[in-house]
Order: structure tokens, then C-alpha cells, then sequence
């Protein structure tokens, strides 16, 4: 995933944080919430919920990603061959490896 997926998941979560220990507190000092907060903290669990949503779903490897799925990788043989670089009067060549030298 991108970092800016990341990170912008770390700061929604930190935004539901900050806004808990507020309510939290809120609720030491009197004991009791006012229903406002008792709002916002009902509010704070659909979007801690959904979060967690979220990053289940972003965890979850895509379905056309090709190394779950060989089919959807390039047929490199068939390039090869087109460009002729795969036969040569029907042997196959030795494919060069030698990636320094490039």
C-alpha cells in the first residue's frame, strides 16, 4: 500500500484518540455526560468501526494482483520470441543475465 494511505489512516486514528480522552476526561470531571458528548462518543464508535474497516479491507491483497494470480503476468516468452530474441533457427538462446554490464 502507499505511505500515504498509511499515513493518513495513522492520523484519522489519532484524530478518534484525541477526541476520546477529551470525552473521557469530560466525563471524569462530572461524572456523567452531557448528551452532546454522548453523541460524539456514539459518533466516535462509527468511526472507530469504520476504520478498523478499512484496514481490514486495505490489508487484504488485490484480487488482479498478478503474483496471486500467474494468468495475469506478461507472457515474456512470447515478447522475446517476437522480437527475435528467444530462437535462433529454432534453438533457444540462453537468456543474458549479466545486468552490470548494462
Amino acid at each position: 500500500r502507499s505511505l500515504a494511505e498509511v499515513k493518513l489512516i495513522k492520523l484519522m486514528q489519532e484524530d478518534i484518540q484525541r477526541r476520546t480522552t477529551a470525552i473521557e476526561q469530560a466525563r471524569t470531571k462530572t461524572d456523567r455526560l452531557a448528551p452532546e458528548q454522548e453523541e460524539e462518543y456514539d459518533q466516535l464508535s462509527r468511526e472507530q468501526s469504520q476504520l478498523a474497516d478499512l484496514i481490514f479491507n486495505l490489508s487484504q491483497p488485490s484480487e488482479d494482483d498478478p503474483e496471486n494470480n500467474p494468468e495475469l503476468l506478461p507472457d515474456v516468452s512470447r515478447e522475446l520470441e517476437r522480437d527475435g530474441e528467444l530462437e535462433k533457427d529454432g534453438e533457444l538462446l540462453p537468456l543474458d543475465l549479466d545486468l552490470e554490464d548494462k
